[in-house]
């Protein structure tokens, strides 16, 4: 939900940069293509941009001169990845689960980085069922131990169970915290 919001903003300001969006190739042009309908692109020169779409399957790697992301497949019903994007000028490491159940790979992948994204859009106390590939914070919190990562937030937790997540991930994992929306990490 946060591309048209994205695409909204940038055509706001003037002259955009050329926006390079990078993603599952199943989905990648679908998803765009319906962002732009939702906005209405065809009737508002403003919102027409030039968007570079670069499809990924899960397993590869995609570089620029600043960034690496390194990608598994997520286990998910529909063609998705796991991610690691390294920032090569300054070394930071951000890994993010994107919607999947427990996966090895994923935990392979986010070794020893900064910050581990993960959803959790099971209750802590749920059973996983592995037709829906979504994780509870307790799989996210384990997965940040075994990979030896220095921060995890959580995603995609419903509102119900969202303390009951945080405070069952703590309990694994203590360098634990709920994303909050416009929250902005930075590293050195």
């Amino acid at each position: 939900l946060g591309l048209p919001a994205l695409l909204f903003y940038r055509s706001m300001r003037s002259a955009p940069a050329p926006l390079t969006i990078i993603g599952p190739p199943d989905d990648l042009p679908i998803v765009v293509e319906r962002a732009l309908s939702f906005l209405q692109a065809e009737r508002f020169e403003v919102m027409q941009q030039e968007l570079n779409l670069i499809p990924l399957e899960p397993g590869a790697t995609w570089q620029s001169e600043r960034y690496e992301i390194q990608t598994v497949r997520a286990l998910h019903p529909v063609t998705a990845v796991c991610g690691r994007l390294t920032d090569k000028q300054s070394g930071a490491v951000i890994a993010f689960s994107g919607d999947t159940s427990p996966n090895q790979d994923l935990k392979t992948l986010a070794q020893g980085a900064d910050l581990l994204i993960h959803e959790a859009s099971l209750s802590p106390d749920g059973k996983l069922d592995d037709r829906w590939g979504h994780s509870r914070s307790i799989d996210a919190a384990q997965t940040a131990l075994e990979a030896n990562v220095k921060s995890l937030r959580l995603v995609h937790a419903g509102a119900r169970h969202r303390q009951d997540s945080l405070q069952a991930a703590q309990e694994i994992f203590p360098n634990t915290q709920l994303a909050a929306q416009g929250e902005t990490l930075t590293w050195p």
